[in-house]
């Protein structure tokens, strides 16, 4: 006769794979294989989100102010441990759609929506206190193809821009493809510069009253002459991506010129065409096409050696070139307040080109180190970028 074994229930439980009943996975704190870092340097994780980040803004004491555009919320984060990783300990703002760019000025955090720009300042509940509208729904252009407002606040002055609706279209007469300023209160609406395709983000020079960004070049540049889908020969090397110093009531090209003041095939037969070649104002930086330079910032601490004044960008990579390319963070060399080489600092597309991540946005930390935000896959991550020696 058979013998019967009997169980309690807690016997039972004992057998089973304790993974069935973890309650929470703990996040995943390596960074993909394959990516490539420059000799010298080393890349961790420094925050897993369970929403994908986009933009970075520093704040009192070192919190980290992070956007999540897709879900319309800012989230906190702090307390930087040994590891150099990050927890998330509040939601400044939540229910505002499309929210990105951000900007910690005299105690109050700036930030912008689609089609509206507010301030607010921080609770001591980690949420947003007093929060003011300085530039309300239905001033701005919101939507369209390129939705993103960038944000600046300098000396005095608000700062934003308005990008194409579409790929390519002539918004001369209206107020896209530009940048605006304001006043501080959202008055005192001024022309800046036109000329413009995308630029998400604008910074300042460190020591200048420089403001610089990186404009998204056009798609689709050799349709007009038979280039389509999986014979792009045309446009997949063109046009290139810009960065721009930006400088009052300048023309930067856009729709009309691109790169080094080359019309685009759309618009060879405008009788103004030479005009607006003559006009336009090249890039004083053009990398290569379809990278998607989503933003930049300079490096203005001394924990990387030899960088100050440097520029690090985020390029996004391309989304229809026939081999894809950017997916990178990389460092533009500057020399005398001007832009003459490029260097890959972290490759996120490995040999095989499969994509490992989007960066999206770079900041540099209290301590010299540089964050990578990347929105490529939920859980959204956050990179940190540190120097380890030759």
């Amino acid at each position: 006769m058979p013998r019967l074994l009997i169980l309690s229930v807690a016997g039972v439980l004992s057998l089973l794979p304790a993974s069935l009943f973890a309650q929470d996975t703990p996040p995943d704190k390596s960074v993909p294989a394959g990516v490539w870092v420059r000799p010298g340097y080393k890349l961790t994780v420094a925050a897993v989100l369970e929403d994908k980040p986009r933009f970075l803004c520093f704040g009192p004491d070192g919190t980290l102010f992070v956007s999540h555009p897709g879900v319309g919320s800012i989230s906190i984060l702090r307390g930087l441990d040994s590891n150099g990783f990050y927890q998330q300990v509040s939601e400044f703002v939540s229910d505002m759609d499309k929210v990105q760019a951000m900007q910690w000025v005299d105690g109050e955090l700036w930030f912008a929506r689609s089609g509206s720009i507010y301030k607010a300042k921080l609770g001591a509940d980690g949420k947003a206190a007093d929060i003011q509208t300085i530039i309300p729904e239905g001033q701005l252009p919101k939507d369209g193809g390129h939705w993103w407002r960038s944000l600046l606040i300098y000396k005095g002055r608000l700062y934003t821009s308005i990008g194409d609706p579409e790929n390519l279209s002539d918004q001369t007469a209206t107020d896209r493809e530009k940048i605006w300023s304001y006043d501080l209160k959202g008055g005192d609406k001024k022309l800046f510069i036109s000329g413009i395709r995308n630029t998400e983000k604008l910074v300042v020079r460190p020591g200048t009253d420089e403001i610089w960004g990186m404009d998204h070049g056009s798609d689709w540049f050799g349709k007009p002459v038979g280039d389509k889908v999986g014979m792009q020969p045309i446009t997949d090397l063109n046009p290139p991506d810009e960065m721009n110093h930006y400088v009052q009531d300048n023309f930067y090209g856009h729709p009309f010129i691109v790169g080094n003041k080359i019309p685009r095939y759309e618009f060879m037969n405008r009788p103004d065409i030479i005009e607006l070649a003559d006009k336009t104002v090249p890039p004083e930086w053009g990398t290569p096409a379809h990278w998607a330079p989503n933003a930049m910032c300079f490096y203005d601490a001394k924990q990387f050696p030899s960088l100050y004044g440097d520029a690090f960008v985020a390029f996004h990579g391309s989304w229809n070139r026939k081999v894809k390319a950017g997916y990178q963070v990389a460092r533009v060399l500057f020399e005398d307040g001007h832009p003459y080489g490029q260097l890959p600092m972290v490759k996120f597309l490995d040999d095989q080109g499969n994509v490992l991540g989007r960066p999206t946005d770079v900041a540099v930390a209290p301590d010299g180190s540089l964050l990578i935000s990347d929105d490529y896959r939920a859980p959204g991550y956050i990179y940190r970028l540190t120097y380890v020696g030759k």
